[in-house]
């Protein structure tokens, strides 16, 4: 049986037609197996779609962007791991635009030596690379790595997408490091101090506060 994944940031449906035309991004996507690719019809929501979904992108005038992401539910069956796959894929085209913006905040935050940058790189490649072999070579007995390859697929497709918009909008995409390092920023705190001890960087004297607070309301629901 097919695993059913729907995520939901902030889910608001019963307030779609109150969602004004100039914030609202919509689209589809479908899976071609002849051809290999992903097919995406920008502007519609097909229920028929293998992941379909929104970014109501009101940040400016609520405080909060609205994303929800519907895939698995499609007309025809796909493996998870393409499920998984096209929802990020969806994910990755419609918030392309703050995924960029988000990048251009942080990367100079982090990486403030440009000897720091190869460090990194090369730990985050490692980490890669050893977790897709696990996932190869456990995913059909172990069910902890046939989740993790479910994650990796969607991050795939997150990279994937962001590529497929920033082609359509003529700007450089994030690559597949860009969007690890997004993912990793908690971490690279820790890390960047460790990797590359002479760096001096400013996180080294990061203390976090002593109460944090919630940014963002996120629902994930998982549907069998």
């Amino acid at each position: 049986m097919l695993l059913i994944m729907k995520l939901c940031v902030f889910l608001s449906v019963h307030v779609l037609t109150t969602f004004a035309a100039d914030n609202m991004t919509a689209a589809t996507v479908y899976w071609d197996p002849e051809q290999k690719l992903v097919v995406l019809k920008e502007g519609v929501m097909e229920t028929e779609g293998d992941a379909y979904g929104y970014l109501n992108d009101t940040l400016s005038s609520t405080g909060w962007s609205v994303l929800e992401i519907r895939a698995g539910y499609g007309k025809t069956p796909e493996t998870d791991e393409m499920t998984f796959f096209l929802a990020g894929y969806l994910e990755g085209f419609l918030t392309a635009q703050q995924m960029m913006d988000h990048y251009t905040n942080m990367y100079p935050q982090l990486i403030t030596d440009p000897k720091i940058l190869d460090p990194v790189k090369t730990f985050i490649a490692k980490q890669d690379s050893w977790v897709r072999e696990q996932v190869k070579l456990n995913k059909s007995s172990d069910p902890l790595w046939k989740h993790m390859g479910f994650i990796i697929a969607q991050m795939d497709g997150l990279q994937a997408g962001v590529a497929d918009w920033a082609k359509k909008q003529g700007k450089k995409p994030l690559s597949i490091f860009d969007v690890q390092f997004l993912n990793s920023v908690g971490d690279l705190l820790d890390l960047i101090p460790a990797l590359v001890p002479s760096s001096n960087s400013p996180l080294r004297d990061f203390k976090l506060p002593g109460m944090g607070h919630c940014s963002a309301l996120i629902k994930v629901r998982y549907l069998i």
